[in-house]
């Protein structure tokens, strides 16, 4: 019933056409043997009732597409040749649209020449019909382009994150014995967007991120240190061509952020969350001074005491999670205590321990992010009292490292882990890491498996192809 329905309305709106279409043109046109029955349809139609375009116009090669505030237009008919036709044909609203440009191309093809004489008599074709061989005949397309006279409202390529967390900073309370501080690294948080299906294909990895929340829901800790590059921005690089597919993925970026950081807050009531800038979320404010210097910096009026309108910490809503953030890299340190910072850092070393290495030379201990790579190394210094050890460590990353993220092949000397530290006021240091593999880790004699998080992030955040 639904295909005769269909049908129906498809012979209503071609008799309908100014174009003055016959039944049997109405009939070949839309599949039909009988151009009585097509006839018949029309008679039942019910009066007053919309059917649609004219399916025969549109088949010979009209259209009109809408894009946001712009429309196009475009008709392939040798009978259509001026612009007031074309707005005929594809019923343009000139109250709503305004022409902007428009075109006409001309071009010649082979065509049988036919002569004669063809008129309906009685319900039947009578007359004559003379082919002439073959001739010239000039076809025509013509197209146009509109704006709106009225502009729509075009949601922002980024607007910040509303995030449904409730959250009051814990009372301060005396903790015995040492503080631990979690650490996750290089989370780089982002996407390559598919061209043949638009699908979002992570850089950061939802497995190493399931497996930390619930290591830290098991254990507690007073500090969860996310330590820079949790965004990738490779769309706001200015260093590499960027590819299409990284095109307009900022916003789900902005979107996952906070839903990963609100649950490590549910989750972990107590402890104090920082986000540190890394060289990848630098890119921003560093493609804002070099682009658009005007907006840096910017806050609207009513919100001057919040971080600048266009700035990760803003977009993150970071301030209705009680999240910090430790910006200003390359000096984006995080003093757990006089003798140990935790920073995201701007040395790379190929060598394996390299890093670590250099880390040394600051005199501290320091825990540290950037080389993707599980690392550590000490030192001794001299001190007053004598000789102190100092450490420096870094887990692993927790991105992919399959080779999609930008710049990277699948033989970089790159490892996926967490640690946790453990640290006392007077320079004491412990840490414990584990290498994720495969969503597993192993975790105080405990095997931790990620669970599949995509269902609950499709369902938390609807209308994104994640």
């Amino acid at each position: 019933m639904a295909i005769d329905r269909s049908l129906r309305a498809m012979a209503v709106a071609a008799k309908r056409c100014p174009e003055g279409h016959s039944w049997r043109e109405i009939a070949d046109g839309i599949g039909q043997k009988s151009w009585k029955r097509c006839r018949a349809w029309f008679l039942r139609w019910p009066k007053g009732e919309q059917a649609g375009a004219c399916p025969i116009c549109h088949r010979a090669g009209s259209s009109f597409e809408e894009h946001g505030n712009y429309a196009e237009a475009t008709v392939t008919d040798e009978r259509i040749t001026t612009l007031d036709e074309l707005l005929a044909r594809c019923a343009v609203d000139l109250e709503t649209w305004a022409v902007r440009d428009w075109g006409v191309k001309k071009w010649e093809v082979g065509a049988k020449i036919k002569e004669g004489h063809l008129e309906w008599t009685a319900g039947a074709l009578d007359g004559h019909l003379t082919y002439k061989g073959l001739g010239v005949q000039d076809l025509w397309s013509v197209w146009a382009k509109f704006i709106r006279r009225a502009p729509v409202q075009i949601l922002p390529a980024v607007q910040p994150a509303m995030v449904a967390v409730s959250w009051a900073a814990p009372a301060d309370k005396e903790r015995a014995g040492a503080k631990r501080a979690f650490v996750i690294c290089d989370c780089q948080f982002g996407f390559r967007k598919r061209v043949r299906d638009a699908k979002l294909v992570p850089f950061h990895d939802r497995r190493v991120l399931d497996v930390a929340l619930q290591i830290c829901e098991d254990e507690q800790p007073d500090l969860i240190l996310f330590l820079g590059d949790t965004a990738d921005l490779a769309d706001w690089s200015g260093k590499f061509i960027k590819e299409p597919s990284f095109y307009f993925t900022t916003q789900p970026m902005v979107l996952e952020v906070p839903w990963w950081l609100a649950q490590f807050r549910e989750r972990c009531q107590d402890a104090r969350i920082v986000v540190s800038q890394g060289n990848h979320e630098a890119r921003m404010p560093n493609a804002l001074l070099t682009h658009l210097a005007a907006a840096y910096g910017l806050r609207a009026a009513d919100e001057l005491e919040l971080p600048p309108q266009m700035s990760l910490p803003r977009l993150w809503a970071l301030h209705q999670l009680g999240v910090e953030w430790a910006g200003g890299y390359p000096d984006d340190e995080v003093w757990l205590s006089p003798w140990l910072r935790a920073k995201h850092g701007n040395k790379a070393s190929a060598q394996p321990g390299g890093t670590a290495r250099a880390q040394l030379v600051a005199g501290v201990s320091t825990i540290f992010a950037h080389a993707h790579r599980k690392e550590s190394a000490s030192a001794i210094v001299m001190a007053q009292g004598g000789p102190r050890t100092i450490h420096a460590y870094s887990p692993g990353c927790a991105c992919h490292r399959d080779g999609r993220m930008p710049g990277h092949k699948r033989d970089d000397n790159w490892q996926q882990g967490l640690g946790l530290v453990a640290f006392t006021e007077d320079g004491m240091f412990a840490a414990q890491d584990t290498e994720v593999v495969e969503g597993r880790a192993i975790w105080g004699g405990r095997v931790y498996e990620a669970r599949e998080r995509l269902g609950d992030l499709q369902r938390d955040l609807p209308g994104w192809n994640w």
